[in-house]
């Protein structure tokens, strides 16, 4: 090839790729450009918060969680939570603030490239998971959804809800943290509302709030089936217990069968009470700060330091049971 084409190749591919403008009047067009984003992404890094606030029977509360995320291909990550404590609707709260040292950390869930694990510092204990999504799916309720909402989205999760947005409509535009956004609504099959505050030129969210009650359509009672745990007959329960057990790496005894059934049974239970519409109302609101996408990033990124003196299980429900490891 000759030198004067090869200079031209070379000034072409040195010019900045030119990015199809979006359509601004159409939030399925700004929706998609940003779960492009994600997928396409080497790394992203953020630190935030999350509040929701519950209402049911006459009565209210609030809690929020303290988040650091941080992702990486092909399926590093690392996420990190803080609670905090004493949180009234109304009056002082006790805040218990996070340094950001392990020992300020309630929670983590992680692989830097060894295995994903879980960390729980209520049980004093960590465990390895079986995989990437078991090990999120485990951290996801009791981060406050810090560990399911943008890791889904990175890494292209079947779960992923916001990719199943419908009834799409743009509200408008509002700053976050100085950043001009799009403002969006739309409902999922998780949830009855949704709202999307996207970043207007890196299109990335910097704000998600979704409230607790379930679409309309999931609400309607439908036929009896055997569509739940409770509702299988008692050789097939048997052999899911069985199968739970050895997912778990715990004895398969009469004991951890009868533990199982009925963490099982209760949340059946408090699933049930949510199709009733019980535990349905109030919202979620999720904060991203500090956003940093394709910044540099290491291996050890990723990795979360237990405290010491934790102990390593086998697995993390075996102590929320109060199962013996074999």
């Amino acid at each position: 090839m000759k030198p004067i084409v090869m200079i031209g190749l070379a000034l072409l591919l040195a010019l900045p790729c030119r990015v199809r403008a979006v359509d601004e009047t159409d939030p399925a067009a700004i929706l998609k450009r940003t779960l492009a984003t994600y997928e396409t992404i080497r790394s992203y890094r953020a630190r935030g918060n999350v509040v929701s606030h519950f209402r049911a029977l006459g009565r209210e509360t609030t809690s929020e969680t303290r988040f650091t995320l941080a992702l990486g291909r092909p399926h590093l990550y690392r996420v990190t939570w803080s609670k905090l404590d004493g949180l009234p609707v109304r009056g002082k709260r006790k805040r218990r603030v996070g340094t950001g040292s392990p020992a300020s950390i309630d929670g983590a869930a992680w692989n830097a490239g060894s295995g994903p694990f879980n960390y729980e510092a209520q049980l004093g204990a960590y465990a390895k998971a079986q995989n990437d999504e078991m090990a999120l799916a485990a951290a996801t309720g009791v981060s406050g959804g810090a560990a399911h909402t943008i890791p889904a989205l990175f890494f292209k999760d079947s779960t992923r809800m916001l990719a199943e947005l419908t009834d799409l409509e743009l509200r408008g535009a509002e700053k976050v943290d100085g950043e001009d956004c799009y403002v969006m609504t739309g409902k999922s099959r998780v949830f009855r509302a949704h709202v999307l505050w996207i970043s207007k030129s890196r299109f990335v969210i910097l704000k998600h709030q979704h409230s607790h009650q379930k679409p309309l359509e999931a609400a309607r009672p439908g036929p009896k089936g055997l569509d739940s745990f409770a509702d299988l007959p008692e050789r097939e329960q048997e052999e899911a217990l069985k199968q739970g057990l050895a997912a778990m790496g715990l004895p398969d005894t009469p004991e951890a069968r009868t533990r199982l059934k009925g963490f099982m049974d209760f949340a059946q239970a408090a699933a049930k009470l949510g199709d009733a519409g019980v535990a349905s109302e109030g919202e979620t609101i999720e904060t991203y700060g500090d956003v940093v996408v394709d910044g540099p990033s290491e291996v050890g990124d990723y990795e979360f330091r237990v405290p010491e003196g934790t102990a390593l299980k086998k697995s993390l429900m075996g102590t929320i049971l109060g199962v013996e490891e074999p």
